[in-house]
């Protein structure tokens, strides 16, 4: 659906490009950018698809497994989540893993503008 333009001071994506290839979530992202105001910021929460097959522990790993079973996608790290965001335009932030579940994080971006 159409989100508007500058039309949003905040986006939120949580829970949701678990579901999208790279193609789509790359879309939904730019339209998500176009929809938010100048010094707007998106955040991507997400599970986190681990670095490599013994870095992620059970959750991280469970996610990945469940999420590309059940919806033909999986999860995604950080910086492909921050490279979807820079080529909308945006200006990613570091990944902020969260503190009760490491393999659970927010990509955090902000709109360049006053």
């Amino acid at each position: 659906d159409e989100m508007g333009a500058a039309a949003y001071d905040m986006v939120l994506l949580f829970s949701l490009v678990h579901h999208f290839d790279d193609a789509t979530s790359r879309r939904l992202v730019w339209r998500a950018a176009r929809a938010l105001r100048p010094g707007g910021v998106m955040v991507i929460g997400e599970a986190l698809r681990p670095l490599s097959p013994n870095g992620g522990g059970q959750l991280g790993a469970f996610f990945d497994l469940y999420f590309g079973l059940t919806s033909e996608s999986g999860t995604w790290t950080f910086a492909e989540m921050a490279s979807w965001q820079k080529e909308a335009g945006l200006a990613p932030r570091t990944g902020i893993p969260l503190r009760f579940a490491s393999e659970i994080g927010l990509q955090v971006a902000d709109k360049p503008g006053s």
